[in-house]
């Protein structure tokens, strides 16, 4: 009994402990965070929102005016009206122009103003689009994490159980050698601790599986030696009570970013009604230009029989000139019409695009929490049960040393708390799953 008693001992402590040169072993909170860092779903959903963050600052620069500058250089050959007499003339000669024209928009039926807020709040929208999708990376690699520390804890019950036979196959043999047991309870016991060490091999794989599903969902590049942290200890109250539905579905409806977003996209498809409403006002524009010619056809009037040189041209044609141009819309061949129509439609389908949002969630949050109550149930009834079958299995054990047991009840009843054992992992981290959902949709970080 003693020598049992070191082996599952050392048996835990190389399955939960980190050799001082071993590999780096992850908790839940850096699984957290470098999948928030590396995950490239995510990175493209940020590169998204700063896409939105552009339009939007570009809205308010619009607000400013702009300034073009223009110029062209002419070679001309022909007929032609001479601009500085205003004769016809047949030849062929070289002019042109330079200038800046400036325009800004003094009112256009707020149309810019509004087309800010639209920008606005798509750029928030787009920022939730960011959160809710780190809020469902995050339940995913909870999900993944909880699912490798289950596999690692039925691993370890389907190894000690191994290591369980394999001495009582060794006191077997012994027996067997004696005459004290016959061949058949011999060949029994053989045949459990075969049974045994393929159901080891099983769950060594779905270990391995789990963890690759883990890394995958991180998208860590090396994946091979990957392992996570067992906690110290993962304690469950059985008297342990869920927070209320109204007091979850309270919070998440109106704190979650996927209520956020579709509210977001409210308040910007408003804006964009606005917006289109605003092309049938009308617009008001104040344009300032700057202009000069020249002409090789130019005389200088100061000295008529010298050159006239082109930067003096320039000068001496210098124009300014300040306008204020009004657009007045009357018929665009309905096309304000059609997009006053199409905005709102829109602002009609992000209402509901709002309520359907509000519907899901409440749904989901609905759906883990009936999970979680019947998860602690079944973990309550798992308790239970192992408390049982290894009550009998003790009994049944106590026989069998005694002989009054035959190989088969024994083997039953062992394979009677193996099972129980491992459907009260099962309900463990099903709870503890469903717990931590419910826990996030209230606003408690996911954590161990």
């Amino acid at each position: 009994m003693k020598q049992l008693i070191i082996i599952i001992l050392l048996n835990a402590l190389l399955l939960n402990g980190e050799s001082v040169y071993g590999q780096k072993r992850w908790s839940l909170e850096e699984c957290l965070d470098y999948a928030r860092e590396n995950n490239i779903a995510l990175k493209r959903q940020e590169l998204l929102s700063r896409i939105s963050k552009n339009d939007y600052i570009q809205s308010y620069i619009n607000l400013s005016p702009n300034l073009n500058a223009f110029g062209r250089h002419n070679l001309s050959s022909g007929k032609t009206v001479n601009l500085e007499d205003y004769t016809y003339i047949n030849t062929t000669f070289f002019d042109g122009y330079a200038g800046m024209q400036s325009t800004v928009t003094v009112f256009d039926g707020l149309q810019n103003w509004n087309n800010i807020l639209q920008n606005r709040y798509a750029f928030m929208a787009s920022i939730m689009d960011v959160e809710k999708s780190k809020n469902d990376l995050s339940l995913n690699i909870a999900s993944a994490f909880l699912q490798v520390l289950l596999d690692k804890e039925l691993l370890k019950v389907a190894e000690n159980q191994l290591q369980i036979t394999e001495l009582q196959l060794e006191r077997s043999q012994r027996m067997f050698e004696l005459g004290n047991l016959s061949r058949g309870e011999w060949l029994e016991i053989k045949a459990q601790a075969a049974s045994e060490r393929s159901r080891v091999t099983a769950s060594r794989n779905r270990l391995k599986l789990s963890l690759l599903t883990l890394a995958q969902l991180m998208d860590l590049d090396e994946t091979e030696e990957f392992d996570v942290e067992m906690p110290d200890t993962i304690f469950i109250d059985k008297a342990l009570t869920l927070t209320p539905m109204d007091s979850v579905s309270g919070y998440a409806l109106t704190a979650f970013p996927e209520i956020k977003r579709a509210e977001y996209n409210l308040m910007s498809s408003k804006k964009m009604l606005a917006v289109a409403r605003g092309n049938r006002s009308p617009s008001i524009q104040l344009i300032g230009t700057l202009y000069s010619r020249y002409s090789e056809l130019a005389v200088d009037p100061l000295d008529p029989t010298s050159t006239y040189a082109i930067g003096s041209q320039l000068n001496d044609n210098y124009y300014k000139q300040i306008s204020v141009q009004i657009n007045i819309p009357i018929f665009n061949r309905w096309d304000t019409q059609r997009q006053i129509s199409n905005a709102r439609l829109r602002l009609e389908d992000t209402r509901l695009e709002l309520e359907q949002s509000r519907q899901n969630l409440y749904k989901e949050i609905e759906q883990a929490v009936a999970d979680a109550v019947a998860a602690l149930e079944n973990y309550r009834s798992a308790l239970e049960a192992v408390k049982s079958n290894r009550e009998a299995f003790a009994s049944t054990e106590q026989r069998f040393n005694l002989g009054s047991v035959s190989t088969v009840d024994y083997n039953v009843a062992k394979n009677n708390l193996v099972r129980a054992e491992a459907e009260l992992l099962q309900a463990k981290y099903t709870w503890l799953l469903y717990s931590k959902i419910v826990d996030f949709y209230n606003g408690i970080p996911l954590s161990l």
